[in-house]
């Protein structure tokens, strides 16, 4: 142990718990600076689910293991594939700014196991009677915006995001 502090392989780890560390260091300095959709979406995972688990808990005191049981948890509990994947990511996040700021030794959201996605409901395309319809039922902008995805095939965020001087008319 001593060899490992006398060559600098153990920093020491900082005795903040995970609620005082997201509120004071986390959300002001990297949620805050994320886009407005990921800052809602992890301020309500920890709020939800996070803080109320963890947040007592000193932040080098969590172990993998903790933060596996915590997943499974919430697996039982009936959470959707992509919240346990959102909420794995979102810890491995925290953790991993802990670490990069020499805060901890160890991100203890590393090679967190997460159950197999399902598919809730079989994929389905639009038929070319459908596509052809659908237009003419919708009003603008909502028209305007699956005219734009069908023509284009950009997505959803994509589209939302286009601005008009975005769009060159003068180029082939």
């Amino acid at each position: 142990l001593l060899r490992e502090v006398n060559q600098r392989a153990r920093q020491p780890q900082f005795d903040i718990t995970f609620s005082d560390f997201w509120f004071q260091y986390f959300e002001p300095e990297i949620v805050s600076v994320k886009k407005h959709s990921t800052r809602r979406l992890y301020r309500t995972l920890a709020r939800k689910h996070l803080l109320s688990a963890l947040g007592r808990k000193k932040l080098p005191d969590i172990s993998r293991l903790e933060v596996q049981q915590l997943i499974g948890e919430k697996h039982r509990q009936g959470k959707s594939p992509q919240t346990l994947r959102h909420l794995r990511n979102l810890l491995s996040n925290v953790f991993g700014v802990a670490v990069s700021w020499s805060w901890l030794n160890d991100n203890p959201a590393r090679d967190i196991k997460l159950p197999a996605m399902e598919r809730v409901r079989k994929a389905r395309t639009l038929t070319q009677d459908e596509a052809e319809r659908l237009p003419e039922a919708l009003e603008n902008p909502v028209r305007l915006i699956l005219l734009m995805g069908f023509l284009t095939g950009l997505r959803i965020g994509e589209l939302l995001a286009l601005r008009v001087e975005d769009v060159d008319l003068s180029r082939d």
